[in-house]
């Protein structure tokens, strides 16, 4: 994988599967700081438990893989250290494949509510 350092600060979402394992996974806006080799930083205002599996969507890849590093950040938020085990990219051209040869047509991406982020300077 290579670096994507210069998209450092923008938006992502962490998702966390609950731990009953029969609810919807909880998502998490954060920010994506980096990505070198295997390991993602994001930093979130949510704390996921060290070890978590744990899935990032950022830029039409989703990341999956698994917390290593949970630190505490600036002002009340956690920066979060992911061990990357695989990353699926091209979704948005996945989705319309499946949708064109289930005869759905195409389908755009779906579309996420921007939810308030930010960390104080």
């Amino acid at each position: 994988m290579s670096s994507l350092q210069n998209e450092a600060n923008q938006y992502a979402v962490l998702g966390i599967p609950a731990a009953d394992g029969r609810s919807e996974k909880q998502e998490i806006t954060c920010l994506f700081e980096s990505l070198q080799a295997n390991k993602l930083l994001v930093e979130t205002q949510g704390r996921p438990a060290l070890s978590a599996a744990v899935s990032i969507e950022y830029n039409d890849v989703l990341f999956l893989g698994e917390v290593v590093r949970v630190a505490p950040g600036s002002h009340g938020t956690w920066r979060v250290e992911v061990k990357v085990e695989q990353a699926l990219n091209g979704l948005q051209s996945l989705v319309n494949l499946r949708a064109r040869l289930l005869g759905y047509g195409a389908v755009s991406a779906p579309r996420r509510e921007q939810t308030a982020f930010s960390l104080c300077a």
